[in-house]
Order: structure tokens, then sequence, then C-alpha cells
């Protein structure tokens, strides 16, 4: 195996502490001897899923940043045109207030509580329009008429110090100011276009590229008062997105030049374009844009085909701890499809099967307790089961479900079984078989869903008495995904069936379920842990050294297993960064793993100069 000093030429620093963020630290690598840890300075750019619009739509109107964005009308092929409003949050999105008129390709700026909506197009029949609407967080209201009927203008500033440039009329350069109230004409684009990423402020504002009988790369200035002609872009492009809160600062992206929509993005410093290596998922044109240079969204556009998917972009530079994991303790007895609860320090490990082979022929009422580093007998499981769940901590812990009889799935148990720290007791069926499903919360206040057999529908929650089926149904049924976070506040990570299911995940509020970001990797019947914004799952069947960790807004893989396993217990007492699995298959295993996060310790959103 190649060393870290023979491919960079150097050994690995010895720090007893973590040096100045600045140019001169920026991608080395160091060991804190005071912490015992390997750390790294390192830029990360990257383009990941959030949530789904409700409605799928291009021509949008956008603005806000990526934690509070906001996109308003737009079309859809058929002659749809919209007045819808959504908001997103960061991770989802939520409908607002309507439009007073359906149009498309206007132009927008402001935040997501105080925003302008200008002028459009509708279609069939074309009508232009010269109105503005003012957004308050929840209503449109009307607002000053804009001094042409036109389409494809771009706008960028507040609502009350406004810009609006560009747009399809034989005035296709012409800029307007609005005040909060009305319109006054500026000075006019030196090079006449629509169609282009516009952003900034009022008084230092940018406009790049558009279109003038084909894409340009042409960019300008704008100070208030006029426009000046700067460097280029390095692709022409027009209908594109950018983000919008400055011009010293900016991501241009998406968009069409020459042929197909464009997936590539470019930054801006203010004066100099540099082409990112970072590409947008997805192909788009006419989307939602909006944030930041360092925070930027993309969404809805059309590919084709008609999007409603969501992009974030997120650059900075962090010193972190890799992530890792460690060997443990070895389980006394190798089981598979074994159910676990408690945290990395105080686990548990009970039921499963202890022997290979076509239908898992015996079960277990073995119960183990984990300590941090060996593993001791505990009390018996009162059924003995596989594919049995757990959650709660060590002393107080939750078994729900499983199989009682291998052959014969029908024979899955609705046995809940309740653990003092010593020995189990019988408590409450539930009202659903279920069967390698996720169970979430503490011993007096669980939730499980979806059933045995696949794709089920089922929600169950807890009181530490009874089991109450509650509505909350999931939007894309399935069964075999984790269960993480509390009965109030949890997430549903992957699943089977169908194939698709293995990437979804859905949050969980105590009565409905909502969209979340799509996984990176296809996860089922593995083990998880942490809350509804800070989660980690391993171990899945699909792939099953592969780790994924979730921040609330998008997920990412991380340090792989080093043993390839599936159906683990695991613990789902414990947080995001100190996480356990052991057992498992294929096979029966007994060796254990702990996971250890990687945590940013230092960031800088710029970098010193030394």
């Amino acid at each position: 195996m190649s060393e870290y000093s023979g491919i960079r030429g150097t050994r690995v620093k010895y720090l007893s502490s973590d040096p100045t963020l600045n140019t001169s630290t920026e991608g080395q690598v160091w060991y804190n001897s005071t912490s015992g840890t390997l750390k790294s300075l390192v830029q990360i750019k990257a383009w990941s899923s959030g949530g789904n619009m409700n409605t799928a739509r291009y021509h949008i109107g956008s603005t806000g940043t990526q934690t509070a964005g906001l996109g308003m009308g737009g079309y859809t092929p058929g002659g749809v045109n919209y007045t819808a409003t959504e908001e997103y949050s960061g991770y989802s999105w939520t409908t607002s207030g309507n439009l007073a008129t359906a149009r498309f390709s206007g132009g927008a700026l402001g935040t997501q509580t105080s925003a302008l909506y200008i002028g459009g197009v509708s279609y069939p029949p074309v009508v232009y329009y010269n109105n503005t609407e003012e957004y308050d967080g929840s209503t449109w209201t009307a607002g000053g008429a804009y001094p042409a009927s036109a389409s494809d203008i771009e706008g960028f500033g507040i609502q009350t110090a406004g810009v609006a440039v560009g747009q399809n009329t034989p005035s296709n350069g012409a800029t307007n100011h609005y005040n909060g109230s009305t319109w006054t004409s500026s000075n006019p684009l030196n090079t006449a276009r629509n169609a282009g990423q516009a952003f900034g402020i009022q008084t230092a504002g940018a406009y790049a590229g558009g279109y003038i009988a084909a894409a340009t790369n042409a960019v300008e200035h704008y100070n208030g008062t006029s426009w000046t002609s700067v460097t280029n872009m390095n692709i022409p492009r027009y209908h594109g997105g950018s983000s919008k809160e400055t011009r010293t600062g900016a991501i241009v992206f998406s968009g069409i030049s020459t042929g197909p929509s464009l997936n590539s993005s470019e930054e801006y410093d203010g004066s100099t374009w540099v082409s990112s290596v970072n590409s947008t998922i997805a192909r788009r044109y006419s989307g939602g844009a909006g944030a930041s240079s360092s925070a930027a969204l993309a969404f809805a556009g059309e590919g084709p085909p008609t999007l409603s998917s969501t992009e974030e972009y997120n650059s900075n530079i962090n010193a972190i701890t890799q992530a890792a994991w460690a060997s443990g303790g070895t389980l006394a007895t190798s089981r598979n499809r074994i159910g676990g609860a408690g945290t990395q320090t105080a686990a548990l490990g009970f039921g499963g099967s202890v022997s290979p082979g076509a239908g898992e022929p015996t079960v277990s009422t073995a119960t183990e307790e984990y300590n941090g580093s060996s593993w001791t007998a505990g009390g018996a499981l009162g059924t003995a089961r596989y594919g049995v769940k757990g959650c709660g901590i060590q002393t107080a812990g939750l078994a729900v479900g499983g199989v009682i009889n291998p052959n014969a799935l029908p024979g899955a148990t609705r046995d809940t079984e309740e653990y003092n720290g010593s020995s189990w007791t019988a408590s409450s069926d539930t009202n659903n078989n279920f069967y390698l499903d996720g169970v979430a919360g503490t011993q007096t206040a669980a939730v499980i869903r979806s059933a045995l057999g696949g794709p089920g529908n089922y929600t169950e929650e807890y009181n530490g008495a009874t089991w109450t089926t509650v509505p909350g149904t999931i939007g894309t049924a399935r069964y075999a995904g984790s269960f993480i976070g509390t009965q109030t506040a949890a997430i549903y990570c992957g699943g089977e069936p169908p194939t698709p299911a293995g990437f979804l995940s859905d949050t969980y509020d105590g009565s409905t379920f909502s969209s979340a970001p799509s996984m990176v990797l296809q996860f089922k019947r593995g083990g998880g842990a942490g809350s509804q914004t800070d989660a980690v799952v391993f171990a899945p069947s699909t792939a099953s050294v592969a780790t994924q960790q979730y921040n609330g807004i998008s997920w990412v893989t991380s340090a792989n297993m080093a043993s390839q396993r599936n159906s683990v217990a695991d613990s789902p007492a414990a947080t995001a960064s100190a996480a356990l699995a052991a057992g498992g298959g294929p096979g029966v295993k007994n060796n254990t793993e702990e996971f250890t996060g990687g945590t940013e310790v230092a960031t800088a959103s710029t970098l010193t100069t030394s």
C-alpha cells in the first residue's frame, strides 16, 4: 500500500493543536497528538440532492437562499400556466399564496418574506404582462406597473431597491429600478439581450450571458447608474441559473448554449471566471436559482423532462476529523438478523438466527449486553425470533416483531417485549405483522412503520403500554428500511420493494411523512443511529460495507466498514458520530464494529492570506 510520504513527498505533520486556517494550510494533512486524530484542511465543493418541489415546471421565477428559497409561476408543456408559489426550508417545499396572474418567464428578486415578481407571459394565446406583484411571505399584492409588457426579465436586489434588466422586446437591454412602489428607467445594457443571469445589489450588480440570436458569454457590471463590459464567461449560456446575493462571489450554472441543456457551472470572484469541476446532477434550463456562491440553490426547469428536483451547491473549507470504523468486542453467539438497542457504550443485541442457510432454520432468544469493549449475557427473550427490531436504551429497551417460524413468513410475530436491564417482560402486541422494519424512539414512546410481506403502509405508535395504528402513511410504500430518531421527529431511510425505494428517505413529525432528499446509495435491511437531522446508516444488503450520513439537508457517503455485513444489531439510541454494528450476515457473524463520525473542528468561508 502506498504511504502518504510516498505520494506527497513529505511525512504527516505531528501537531499538538490545529493550525490557523489560511492559504499555507489548505490541502494539508496533520495528526493532532493532543486529541489523537488524523485531520486535514480541505475545500469541499459539490452539488447534492434536495427535496422535490410539489409541482414540476420550468420558466419559473425564483429568489431567496438555500434555506429560505422561493419559486413562483412557471409553465409546463400543453399550455399550463401557473400561479403556484412554493417555499423551500432547506430540505422540503411547501405551498404558499398564489400569484394573482398565471404566467411564466417573469423576473424575480428579494427574499422569501419580501419578494417581487415582474412581467412575464402566458400561453396560449401569447399574452405579455407589465404587472408587478409583491410578496410578504404569505400573500401576493399588486405593486407598481412595469414600464413594458415583457418576459425573459432578470431581477436582482431587494424589494425596495430592486433592478430588472433584459427583456424580449425591441428595448431588450432595458434597465429599470424599483423603490418599493414605482419603477424608473436607468441606462440600458451596452449589449442588448435577454434571458441572461443577473446577481448582486442595486449599486453593484452584474448581468452575465443571455440571448442575441444565439447564446452569448458577455458580462457587464452595474454601478447603480450605468453598465460596463468586463471579462466574459467561459461558456455562452442563457436561461441558466445563478446565485443572487453578490457579484464578488457568484456561481452561474445550467442553461442553454449551443446544444442540449447544460449541467456545467462557473464561479466568479468579481473579475475572473473559473469553470467548476462540479456539475449539477441534472441538465436543466429555465429553472429556479438563488442564494450565494458558497450555498447556492437550483430547482425545477426543463431537462427534458420537466423537473421538480432540487439541487444544493455547497463550497466551504473545513478542518475535519476523518470518519472511521474500528473493531469492538465479539458476541458470544454468532447471529444474523439480530435486533439491537442502546448506545455504542451501552448496547443490547437480542434474538436472531444462529445458523445460516435456506430458511434460516434456528432462531434464538439470547440477549447480550455491550459495555463499549465486551459483550456479556443478559436475560433471554420470551419469544425466540429473527428479523426482530429494537429501540430504547440498555436498561429500558424494546423488542418488536420478527419471525418465529423460519420456514413461513406468515409466522411473523406481533410480540412486543420490554427490557429493564436484566430481563424481558411481554407487553401488548402490535396491530400488524412487522419483520425487519425500522422502529424509532424509546421504550415509552416508540414508532414503527411498514409491514411484513412488503410493501405495506402501516404506521403504529407505542405509549409504553399499547400500540395504536396512526394515519401516517409514507409516499412510497415499502418495508425493511431503518427508522431513526424519536416518535415525533424521525427519518425513515431506504427499504424494499420496488428498487427505487432503496434510495428514498422520508421524515416523520408524529403524524405525517414528508419526502426528504434521496440517499446516495440504495439501502435496506441495515443499521442506523442518530436523529432526524443527523443520522448515519450502514451495513445494507445492497452494498454491505457502505456507510451514509445525513445532516438534515443532504446524504453523503462516509467511511466503509471493515467487514461486509447486513441485518446487524445496531445502536438506535446512539448519536450519528458514535454508532455500533454487531453480528449480521451473510451467514452468521459475531464481530462488532464501532463508528466514529467525521467532525468539523474549524471552518473558514474565506481563506486568509498567510
